[in-house]
Parts: C-alpha cells; structure tokens; sequence
C-alpha cells in the first residue's frame, strides 16, 4: 500500500471525481453556511449537512480532496496499490494546492480539514445498498503523523478513484476565487468535457444542481459574469 507522499517532485495533475463535479456537495460562499443542502433529482438524493459547532464545508475545502484523487490516480498510473490513507506534509500539500505558507495557511487549512470532518454525507449515488443511502463524512479523520498529517478518507471516494471515476482540471481551476465560478466549471468540465458542442443546461435547472440558497435572480446573473469573464481552459 502506498500511502506516504512527503516529497514528490511536482504537483500532481489535478483531478476530480466526476461524481463530485455536477451535484451539489459543498457550500459555494466563504461566509460560514450551516444550512443543510438537500438535493433531489429523479434517482438522486443528497443530503449534506455540518454536525457540532462547525459549518458546511466549502468547495475551497474541497481542494483536498481533488488533491487525494490526483494522488490515487498517480500511483495507480505507476502500477502500484494505493491507500485510503494519505500522508502528506502541511507544507507540501499547501504549495500542491497554489496556496502560501505563512501561518494563517496553515491555521487555514486545518479549519478546512475540520470543517471536512464534521460535514456529514447521505446520497443514493453509488450506495452500494439498495436498503439505503451511502452515509460518510468527506474525511474519516485527520491527526498528526511521524513526518506529516494522516489523512483518512471515505470508501465512497477511494472506490471513485479506484474505478477511474475520475477526471483531470485545467491548472487554472485553483485560480478561481469565486465559488459559484469553481462549481460551474466542474459541472462545464464533466457535462461538456473536451467535446465540440458540449452540453446544455437551463439556468433554473443549473440553479438547483448548485445548492446554492442565493435567489434565483441573484445566481442568474452570477453566472451570466462568470460566462462573459470566462472559464480556465
């Protein structure tokens, strides 16, 4: 099993579970959210929602999870097993992000590792039950390890991986301060991918896959911004 990455020579390309990538999973504003987001769709069900005093993690929270992905995905693309548990150092794993390293990063990234933790799941997407829904929290746990943190995550997440369920960003994705910018994306990247004429999607429609609780009025004209400002590649 492979678990440890402390020093790798670059950053991995960055990939995302498609699974992630049109559904809404995460709080789009940086303004602490506890409001649940809840999401029904035909066979989709999603319910996700912050547990004791912490809030909904955010989809800036989320780059530690795309960062997890690229990892499985390399060491599978080496031929090797991957772990479900990760070992990295604070500092690698802010510079892999695009992030700084002075201290408030850091006092930055834990909260977000705890805001991850405290963050509960419940989906019919690839429950794996037909009793019931997938239940997990996007990161089991996180504590010190003898040269980094020990990151444990999900099955769900590890099994995307594991499946090639899985696909990569453009650089500039991390780039992106907007949080309705960074969700648009994803759901452009996996819904229209690389093809020529892409896909097509109402903006009310588009309004509910976000979970945003903005107005529709007020998302409506975010995201006409985000269109004529454009998108990374």
């Amino acid at each position: 099993m492979d678990r440890h990455f402390l020093s790798p020579p670059k950053p991995p390309a960055l990939r995302d579970m498609a699974d992630l990538m049109v559904w809404p999973w995460f709080s789009l504003a940086k303004t602490p959210r506890r409001l649940p987001i809840v999401f029904e769709q035909g066979d989709v069900a999603i319910r996700v929602e912050p547990t004791g005093a912490l809030s909904l993690a955010t989809i800036w929270d989320a780059d530690l999870l795309l960062w997890a992905a690229s990892r499985w995905t390399d060491t599978l693309d080496a031929g090797r097993t991957p772990a479900r548990q990760l070992e990295v150092s604070p500092y690698r794993l802010l510079r892999d992000l695009g992030r700084g390293t002075g201290r408030h990063d850091y006092a930055l990234l834990r909260a977000a590792l705890d805001r991850l933790a405290a963050t509960r799941v419940e989906t019919t997407l690839r429950a794996g039950d037909p009793k019931g829904p997938a239940r997990f929290r996007w990161l089991e746990s996180w504590e010190p390890g003898k040269t980094g943190v020990v990151l444990t995550l999900p099955d769900w997440l590890f099994a995307a991986v594991c499946e090639r369920r899985v696909l990569t960003l453009d650089p500039g994705y991390l780039a992106l301060t907007g949080g309705l910018a960074r969700w648009l994306y994803r759901l452009v990247r996996k819904m229209g991918g690389r093809q020529q004429g892409g896909g097509a999607i109402g903006l009310r429609r588009l309004h509910a896959r976000s979970g945003s609780p903005a107005r529709y009025a007020n998302f409506a004209v975010g995201v006409r911004r985000i269109v004529v400002a454009g998108l990374p590649g």
